[in-house]
């Protein structure tokens, strides 16, 4: 009866709670995504959060709409606009298996990725940048795998079943981050709110916009 009856109070309480609806790319690491979380339930624990997964151009369009409080985006824009504040600049790396052949080079060129078998991002936002690069320039890869999500991109190239172009963001054991000197892509991540937050929203979009993400 005592456990019930705390269940009861928790439920409560979180229906008391103000709940701030919050965008999310699916190119952002599950682990980022989790410590941004962790770090704003720390700093706002009467606020509950409730996650909504989009690209750049449908979470803009759910926050035209009122759908979404704030949204985590990328742009490769760099003018500043009031609605936006801007948190990193990430390269895309060459993300292959320890054991790869261009796992200890410092840093490498395109050319040197020519016929290696590739995982594919499907919802990589540079991905038509990329591949029209990469075709201007003759390099041709074998594609192993498709994936529309980039975790379990990461996690096929820690397997060993090929090499992927993926951002900086992305780590762990068994994968090696190899810069590449002559790809000039790279992209912004933004916090984004709507038109007229409320005052809660605006109070979270202050505190992300002075955290530096690449730490949490």
């Amino acid at each position: 009866m005592e456990v019930c009856s705390t269940a009861r109070a928790e439920m409560r309480a979180n229906d008391s709670l103000e709940t701030i609806t919050l965008g999310v790319l699916p190119s952002l690491p599950i682990k980022k995504i989790s410590a941004i979380a962790k770090a704003c339930m720390a700093a706002f624990p009467d606020v509950s959060f409730d996650f909504r997964e989009g690209h750049s151009a449908e979470l803009q369009e759910l926050l035209s709409k009122d759908k979404l409080d704030l949204a985590f985006s990328s742009t490769f824009k760099q003018e500043e606009e009031p609605e936006q504040a801007r948190l990193m600049e990430e390269p895309y790396m060459l993300a292959c298996h320890f054991d790869h052949r261009l796992a200890r080079r410092g840093s490498i060129l395109l050319s040197d990725i020519d016929g290696e078998d590739f995982v594919l991002r499907t919802s990589c936002e540079a991905r038509r940048a990329t591949q029209d690069i990469l075709s201007t320039r003759g390099i041709r890869n074998k594609i192993t795998a498709r994936t529309a999500q980039d975790d379990r991109a990461f996690n096929l190239v820690e397997a060993g079943i090929g090499v992927a172009l993926m951002p900086a963001l992305f780590s762990g054991q068994g994968v090696a981050r190899v810069p590449i000197s002559d790809l000039p892509i790279t992209r912004t991540l933004v916090v984004q709110k709507k038109h007229k937050p409320k005052k809660s929203a605006e109070a979270i979009f202050q505190f992300l916009k002075e955290k530096d993400i690449r730490h949490l």
